[in-house]
Parts: C-alpha cells; structure tokens; sequence
C-alpha cells in the first residue's frame, strides 16, 4: 500500500509520484535484466554454434579420409585381382 501523509483535516493523501517511480523504477529494471539476458543468450548460441561446427567438421573430416583409405584399399584389390588371368 502506498505511503500516505495526513492532510491538515485529518483526511490520508497520497505523496504524489512516490509509488509511480517505484513502479518505473521496478520497469526499467526489469526492461535492463531482460536485454541484458538477451545479449547473454546470443553471445552463448554463437560460441555454442562454433563448438559444433568444428565438432561436426572433424567428424566429416575423420569419414572422408576413412572412405578414401577403404577405396584405396578396394582398388588394390581389385588391380591384383585383375592381374591374375
């Protein structure tokens, strides 16, 4: 409840503002966690982003150069094989 002053007839009055700052202040606040909020959470995604795009380049690095030694392999194979008649 808002704080109140008494009139000069004994009547409560309200100090003019007082509870209408508070709430703004209160607003403001809040309006400055959430942006600051905001700022963390993107920053957070792009390093996050960046962590898995390399996780995921080394892996498709890792495949390539598996199926590269298998075909290799294979050819090998397939040039001995077709050097015996």
């Amino acid at each position: 409840m808002p704080e109140t002053e008494e009139s000069a007839a004994g009547r409560p009055t309200r100090r003019k503002g007082a509870a209408g700052w508070s709430v703004a202040l209160v607003l403001a606040a809040a309006a400055v966690v959430v942006v600051l909020f905001l700022l963390f959470a993107r920053e957070q995604r792009s390093e996050v982003m960046a962590i898995w795009q390399g996780r995921l380049s080394a892996m498709a690095a890792d495949r390539q150069a598996a199926l590269t030694r298998w075909l290799t392999g294979r050819q090998e194979d397939a040039r001995i094989i077709a050097g015996f008649p």
